[in-house]
């Protein structure tokens, strides 16, 4: 392909005239360059050293796209240079696919707290009429079935190279809609400029990712840029920033349970393990919902994935079917399946990580627990520090009795983050300090009583452990199973 049906003039700081050059690929990291390729560097993180040109041309690309305007050290290949490498890399991919994706209808979800679970949902949905695809934090999925799963590297948003490639590969197996989780990182970063979306989902807004932002201001103005943007938007208005965003929209379905919107859930009804049902309100439309999912809270998140697919011509008998079959999605609220232990008492696994989503995870915990309500969980390390303290706190007020311990600290020292969650705690907080999270999810596990319920936070789906010493095999799932094999009488 030439520069030409690569990169919009209106990108670069110079017109790159007549090239002729023919790239048979793109790159944007110096080890995956094959010759004739089209190389992206992004500024401070592909290939900050200018030196390392020198490596880009005798791996054999073609030519370089760089924000930057020094002289290339004795290159003989063309630089193109542009005002946003970010932006342009994100084109250039999406122009590499193109002829690929022209055919696929995008739909973004966004937020906080929520997207897997929304996202998932309404391409369960979606999946009953047209095969739907699905790009987010679980990995790359057709119609519920994984293609890629989840790995140590995959973001909520994949990068522009990942995110243009799994597009592309959920258009050659037939993907009519995809839905994406987008981050406020992916928008800030411009991954998913160059997608024209048809609709925009908003979940919620909350403190998360202020180390990136700054301030809660410029997050929510970065979410507000790409909902917006999207052909019709679906926004939780009980959400105080979602209620701040809905009149810059243009005619937004507004979903919501504590104030009037254009889609409301009455008459709701907590069924404990088995769910949550309630009736889908709208002006001209009321039919009963019944979900599987545990927690009051997943209501939100059905409200928007229902109204979403209404929207994008789902029947309502169809969407009526579909929801009440709806799994819980891996790491979210999930309630390990103990039933072969006997155990008398409940094992729950949820990602949550910020003090928003532990709060409402810890209420959806208590609902269902006779006994006492077990917290377990860490926080992540060279991350915002600021929702540390929250946590703690929150797990202190909220739980009978706190475990704190390793989240993936990276390479940050591990008793200071823990310090850091702990000062957010009184001096009375019933809690304990294991480092070694295999360690403290066993010692946990060993003083559960029948009513019981361990919750533990933050790893989710999560089958990897990172700390300075880089990654490690860790399932808390498996962790689970292995002591309750060792330690009860009765599993069969």
């Amino acid at each position: 392909m030439k520069i030409t049906e690569l990169l919009p003039k209106e990108i670069c700081l110079y017109d790159y005239g007549n090239d002729k050059t023919d790239f048979t690929g793109v790159a944007s990291h110096t080890a995956r360059i094959k010759k004739g390729d089209l190389f992206v560097a992004i500024k401070g993180k592909s290939c900050a050293p200018l030196s390392l040109y020198k490596e880009i041309e005798e791996r054999g690309a073609l030519a370089v796209v760089t924000e930057w305007e020094e002289p290339m050290p004795a290159l003989s290949i063309p630089c193109y240079y542009v005002k946003n490498a970010r932006l342009a890399q994100s084109y250039i991919y999406y122009n590499y696919y193109r002829a690929s994706l022209e055919n696929i209808r995008f739909v973004a979800v966004t937020g906080t707290n929520g997207k897997t679970t929304t996202a998932l949902m309404l391409a369960h949905l979606l999946s009953g009429k047209e095969k739907t695809g699905y790009i987010g934090t679980l990995g790359v999925y057709l119609d519920n079935t994984p293609l890629k799963e989840a790995t140590h590297t995959t973001m909520t948003t994949p990068s522009a190279e990942l995110l243009y490639a799994s597009l592309a590969l959920l258009a050659s197996k037939g993907a009519k809609t995809v839905v994406l989780e987008v981050s406020s990182h992916a928008i800030a970063q411009e991954r998913v400029a160059p997608l024209s979306f048809q609709a925009a989902l908003f979940t919620n807004l909350s403190e998360e990712h202020l180390d990136f932002h700054k301030t809660m201001e410029e997050y929510f103005s970065v979410k507000a840029r790409l909902v917006r943007a999207a052909a019709f938007s679906v926004i939780n208005v009980d959400d105080a920033y979602g209620e701040k965003l809905a009149p810059l929209c243009q005619n937004p379905i507004t979903v919501g349970v504590l104030q009037d919107a254009s889609v409301c859930a009455t008459d709701l009804y907590e069924k404990g393990r088995d769910g949550t049902q309630y009736t889908y309100q709208t002006e001209k439309l009321s039919f009963p919902v019944s979900l599987s999912l545990i927690g009051s809270f997943q209501v939100y998140n059905s409200l928007l994935a229902i109204a979403a697919a209404l929207k994008l011509g789902v029947s309502v008998d169809s969407v009526k079917d579909r929801v009440s079959s709806f799994p819980s999605p891996k790491g979210r609220m999930e309630m390990l399946p103990l039933d072969k232990f006997k155990a008398p008492f409940s094992v729950i696994v949820d990602y949550a990580h910020t003090p928003d989503a532990f709060a409402v995870a810890i209420r959806a915990a208590r609902k269902l627990t006779s006994g006492r309500l077990f917290v377990l969980f860490g926080a992540g390390g060279d991350r915002e520090k600021e929702k540390r303290a929250q946590m703690g706190k929150i797990a202190e007020e909220l739980s009978d009795f706190v475990y704190i311990t390793r989240d993936n600290s990276r390479t940050e020292n591990l008793a200071a983050i823990m310090k850091d969650i702990i000062s957010g705690m009184s001096p009375t907080a019933r809690r304990r300090v294991i480092a070694n999270r295999e360690k403290a999810i066993r010692t946990a596990l060993s003083e559960l009583q029948e009513g019981d319920t361990l919750l533990l936070l933050g790893k989710g789906h999560e089958r990897y452990e990172w700390d300075s010493a880089g990654l490690h095999a860790f399932s808390e799932e498996d962790i689970v199973y292995d002591y309750l094999e060792k330690h009860t009488d009765t599993a069969v």
